[in-house]
């Protein structure tokens, strides 16, 4: 008798396993024939619905209906109008902008939105210190770090508190947080490889090989990049 309370799986059983859940969640769409996962809304290949409901608002729909007879959204998606993109939802997946009546009203709610208001000022006075924290001299840069974890942490307490009404359903509740979305500054900093200064003769080249005595060894001397972008918090 096997006394190990500890039941063990095989590598090739469990690959199995993971294979067979994973297949089990799996479906096939309906307009292009891709295997998409069974809690898709939208087909990622041709993106077409695969769900018998508006993607917009959540009513009932039939698979014939060109539009959806609770808020009049087509069936076919709305073009966005800054970006072009196919939207199936209120909001624009690319860049967010309103395509339906009703992500303009929520739009409208968020800025009377005291949290939000909230959650929009600590964030620039984040970036605010951020900026600071990279041209302050070493002897202050303790007391920026500390601020700057304080703010921070008031920023995410404050996103945790901005939460959509009760009983809002799946649609409405998506609305609301992408009606919340506020533009945050990312820093990438690279560093880039410029030459090669050999111990030979101290000339800069663009890879060792092209000293004459590369077995003497040298240093790569780099460039350090800093590229700015833009994203959005999400919650």
């Amino acid at each position: 008798m096997n006394d190990n309370k500890y039941s063990f799986v095989s590598a090739r059983q469990r690959k199995v396993q993971e294979t067979e859940e994973k297949t089990s969640s799996e479906i096939r769409c309906p307009h292009c024939g891709a295997t998409v996962c069974e809690d898709d809304e939208i087909c990622p290949f041709c993106g077409r619905r695969l769900v018998s409901y508006c993607t917009f608002c959540g009513a009932q729909m039939e698979w014939s209906d060109s539009e959806c007879q609770e808020c009049g959204a087509p069936a076919d998606g709305i073009k966005c109008p800054s970006c072009g993109t196919l939207s199936f939802r209120s909001f624009c997946p690319n860049c967010n902008t309103p395509v339906t009546k009703a992500a303009v009203r929520m739009l409208e709610v968020a800025k009377k939105d005291p949290l939000f208001a909230e959650a929009v000022r600590q964030n620039q006075k984040k970036e605010e210190l951020e900026g600071r924290l990279e041209k302050a001299p070493a002897d202050e840069t303790v007391s920026i770090k500390q601020e700057l974890i304080k703010v921070t942490d008031n920023l995410n307490l404050t996103l945790s508190q901005m939460l959509p009404p009760a009983g809002s359903t799946p649609q409405e509740q998506r609305n609301y947080f992408s009606a919340r979305k506020f533009a945050v500054t990312i820093k990438n900093i690279k560093q880039l490889r410029l030459c090669w200064i050999c111990n030979y003769c101290g000339c800069a080249h663009s890879h060792p090989s092209e000293c004459v005595k590369p077995y003497l060894g040298g240093k790569w001397e780099y460039e350090t990049v800093t590229a700015d972008h833009t994203e959005y918090i999400r919650k």
